[in-house]
């Protein structure tokens, strides 16, 4: 009969990074389908972009307050407060704000799916990748995501580019 494991805070293991996130790692599936880590952004700090694939971020901010940008130039946002739960979608490019200056947030993640969980990129514009999970997906296609965004993807000569537009 298998028993409850429980990984300490002590006993957290390096995340997949973003710079200006700290991400502690506790448990990953088998097959890595599934992590659950905690997530720590210094008070007045902010990550660089990043996406996280083709997998959905569930989250639940445990202590603090957190600010997530996206969208075309970053314009678009959302205040996320101490107690509240979260989901970033496929894909979106975002990144983490933390407006308190003096006290740190503290995010438990939970990524569900396949395919690298962090991508870190330059901006929320246009994004070249040329991944292994990108190369197996065919020809074009246009999907309206949450919030009635787009996002475009075209093949060219075994090249990708993502773009969101909203």
């Amino acid at each position: 009969m298998k028993g409850i494991e429980v990984v300490r805070s002590s006993e957290l293991r390096a995340g997949y990074s973003t710079p200006g996130i700290v991400r502690e790692k506790a448990f990953e599936s088998i097959h890595g389908y599934i992590i659950v880590s905690r997530t720590r952004v210094a008070g007045g700090a902010l990550s660089d972009w990043h996406h996280h694939g083709r997998r959905h971020l569930y989250g639940f901010l445990q202590a603090g307050r957190m600010r997530l940008e996206y969208g075309l130039k970053g314009a678009s946002a959302v205040e996320v407060g101490q107690g509240d739960f979260f989901h970033i979608p496929p894909g979106l490019v975002h990144r983490d704000v933390n407006p308190d200056k003096e006290q740190e947030f503290v995010v438990v993640n939970i990524l569900v799916g396949r395919g690298e969980p962090v991508n870190n990129v330059k901006s929320p514009k246009f994004e070249w990748l040329q991944t292994e999970q990108k190369k197996r997906v065919g020809g074009t296609g246009l999907h309206v995501r949450e919030g009635s965004s787009a996002c475009l993807t075209f093949q060219i000569t075994g090249l990708f580019m993502l773009g969101t537009y909203g």
